[in-house]
């Protein structure tokens, strides 16, 4: 089975982010599009107040979790705000499932994601579909779910540490960068092939 879901994992503090990011840009420069959330933290006089939620391609966005929010269940110091999560979070990886996109973007799928059943579920048809996936996933799996999505057959998972050094993470992420410009353009093709055998059917 081609293992075209692509997922970081590490302690906090490993640079999954960072890698994410780097390799975000690297699809853009190829012109690759990209579709799903990000959802990076928000820092306040150095102090890390919450974490937003972005729609990639709409530039949508919300609050995931904050020490302020008064609704939502808690996780550490931080309140979930479920509605933000599922309006912005769960459409815009629907939304992926089905546009010009070529690669899903989830970051992250962890224990705040999935306080919501409806995340979970897209998270799977994401997984599912026949666009690659790049995610991020929660280092301990505390979750069945964490461990089924680690387990499966169509998922390369890629383990950092917070002592790995620059020439190793410099190598995972031109690693996984090239998997998924491999992994689109042989989407391309099948697709390319479908089309041309629907116009000789035509025909």
């Amino acid at each position: 089975m081609t293992k075209k879901n692509i997922l970081i994992t590490g302690p906090p503090k490993s640079g999954k982010t960072t890698a994410i990011n780097n390799i975000i840009q690297l699809l853009r420069s190829r012109n690759i599009v990209l579709a799903g959330i990000m959802c990076p933290e928000i820092i306040r006089d150095g102090i890390r107040y919450g974490f937003k939620i972005i729609d990639i391609k709409s530039g949508r966005e919300g609050i995931l979790a904050s020490i302020n929010e008064e609704k939502g269940p808690r996780v550490s110091k931080y309140r979930v705000n479920i509605p933000n999560l599922e309006e912005i979070g769960v459409k815009a990886i629907e939304t992926a499932l089905s546009d010009d996109s070529q690669v899903i973007v989830i970051d992250e799928i962890g224990k705040m994601e999935l306080l919501s059943q409806k995340f979970a579920r897209v998270v799977i048809k994401a997984l599912d579909s026949r666009k690659p996936v790049l995610g991020i996933i929660a280092f301990r799996s505390f979750n069945p779910i964490i461990k089924r999505i680690k387990s499966r057959k169509d998922v390369l998972l890629y383990t950092l540490s917070r002592k790995m050094n620059q020439t190793a993470r410099i190598k995972i992420i031109n690693e996984i960068t090239n998997r998924l410009l491999f992994l689109v353009r042989d989407q391309n093709e099948k697709n390319d092939q479908a089309m041309g055998g629907q116009y000789r059917a035509m025909r």
